[in-house]
């Protein structure tokens, strides 16, 4: 009953349906290569060529399964449409389109399909017997002998690569200099090219032999997606990062365009800075020796401000693993840096303040020699005994900072000892001892003239204390020496005795303990 009212209804689509063979392309259903028939028009949404993919994975599926049995295929009506079955299981649907198409009606379009089934899958199971067998393993054996060849011309290659790169050893040394330390020493380039070679040899070998197993599994009927995995592998990390990078191009010229424009306006204002700390550019108000702090201040604000620009557009940087990484560096930083912070705040306070510039002699604490670097964290002061003593900038905020040489370009520097000599000798003898003394030193000035004060009248003693200027800070204790000698020398020839130190033993005569013997002059 269902194949006569089919029939009915086949016998009026027939006379109501036209196709035309001329304008439509069929879609060829391959198998083994070999094209088993064509698909006409579409079914549904899926169209013609949906339709063959979708028929071959159906066979080959059926060609895998272990049981399979190609006299169980059948063709069954389906609306106004034929399906051909497998124990209940839809390989494909024949329309009136691909009835039409070939000039068969519809039922008879679905039994040729059967019996080309049928016959191709029973030939594809034949060939599946002890020639299939020795035709794989034919193809396997080639494929080998292919990948030998290929490792063997690999092999071959590389070593002639290394042979020329070893005669071009020295072409870097000569290019990369830094003034006369070189960067790239024949040892070292040598190194770099024999690690280079031999991993370049080894991804190739490997890519070779990554390449070659899909070819091998294609031979293997049982293996056909294991080798669209192994192609997968390869081809999908390749396709989605050239992806990626085309998509980031915007970003990348915006990142180049900004670093660019940084790196000339850094370089405008160190060029400026240097021509103020040469002198050939004078700001008022603004001291020479401020050029290089402010210059260092500056550009770490705008290298701040490059980073915030960019940073949004660097890969990765909205994702929550980036914001997790970014706020534990964060928070690390805030953390472990508050004495490294103080010290730099500290160190910009000490540039602005002037207090001392590299070279000059001066007292930190406890601490005297003469400045020899100066950074953002730490001083470093050279003591009169050559020893490098580092000062935390911090602690040079919090303590006293006497500066022995920022007079000396005026007036010059006082240099003063004391000395305490009896009441019997007159004050004025005394002077004039003590000024002969420093006009006698070497590097004392003579103008402004050294003078005298009598700072204190003791019980057995007075206290002179002797000032002199001088233009030579860093030489202070050398010049103090010869002063103190030159005191000794000239006070003995005058016969006056100095009372310091105290004497502690009571005197048996009237002598007193001024040197005998003649004096140098």
């Amino acid at each position: 009953m269902c194949q006569t009212s089919f029939g009915q209804n086949r016998d009026t689509t027939d006379r109501t349906l036209t196709v035309d063979t001329t304008s439509v392309r069929g879609v060829p259903v391959l198998l083994n290569l070999d094209t088993l028939f064509l698909v006409y028009g579409n079914l549904g949404p899926f169209t013609s060529a949906e339709r063959a993919r979708a028929v071959e994975r159906r066979l080959k599926e059926l060609r895998l399964a272990k049981d399979f049995d190609p006299a169980n295929l059948a063709a069954k009506v389906s609306g106004a449409n034929y399906d051909v079955l497998y124990n209940q299981i839809t390989v494909l649907s024949v329309t009136s389109a691909d009835a039409l198409a070939r000039g068969l009606t519809v039922e008879q379009t679905a039994e040729e399909h059967v019996q080309i089934l049928k016959l191709s899958l029973s030939n594809d199971f034949r060939e599946q017997g002890i020639w299939a067998i020795v035709k794989t393993t034919g193809s396997i054996l080639l494929v080998i002998l292919v990948v030998w060849v290929l490792i063997w011309l690999i092999n071959k290659f590389f070593k002639k690569l290394f042979v020329i790169a070893e005669k071009k050893s020295d072409y870097f040394e000569k290019k990369f200099k830094l003034d006369q330390y070189k960067l790239i020493t024949v040892d070292r380039q040598k190194s770099m090219i024999t690690g280079t070679v031999r991993l370049g040899k080894i991804l190739v070998i490997f890519l070779v032999l990554y390449l070659a197993l899909p070819v091998m599994f294609s031979v293997v009927p049982f293996a056909g997606d294991l080798t669209e995995k192994l192609i997968g592998y390869v081809t999908y990390p390749l396709k989605t990062g050239a992806l990626a990078i085309v998509a980031y191009i915007p970003s990348l010229v915006t990142i180049i365009v900004v670093v660019y424009v940084m790196k000339v306006l850094v370089n405008v204002m160190r060029s400026l800075s240097r021509e103020v700390a040469s002198g050939k550019i004078e700001l008022k108000g603004f001291y020479p020796d401020w050029s290089m702090p402010t210059f260092n201040l500056i550009r770490f604000v705008v290298y701040m401000f490059t980073f915030v620009l960019i940073f949004p557009l660097l890969p990765g940087s909205g994702s929550d693993v980036f914001a997790g990484v970014s706020v534990f560096l964060g928070l690390l930083i805030s953390l472990g840096s508050q004495s490294a912070i103080s010290n730099i705040i500290s160190g910009l306070v000490i540039t602005y303040m002037r207090a001392f510039n590299i070279g000059d002699r001066v007292r930190i604490g406890d601490t005297v020699g003469d400045v020899v670097e100066r950074s953002m964290l730490v001083t470093k002061v050279r003591t009169v005994k050559n020893e490098d003593v580092t000062i935390p900038n911090s602690n040079i905020m919090t303590s006293h900072t006497i500066n022995y040489t920022s007079a000396q370009h005026d007036t010059g520097l006082i240099l003063h000892t004391t000395v305490t000599i009896g009441y019997d000798v007159p004050w004025r003898e005394v002077r004039a001892l003590l000024i002969d003394s420093a006009l006698k030193t070497p590097k004392i000035k003579a103008e402004p003239a050294p003078f005298v004060l009598q700072t204190s009248l003791d019980d057995y003693y007075v206290s002179y204390q002797l000032n002199a200027y001088t233009m030579h800070s860093a030489a202070s204790a050398a010049i103090y020496s010869d002063l103190h000698s030159n005191i000794q020398d000239i006070f003995a020839k005058a016969n006056v005795e100095i009372m310091s130190p105290h004497y502690r033993v009571n005197r048996q005569t009237m002598e007193t303990t001024i040197p005998s013997g003649e004096v140098e002059e």
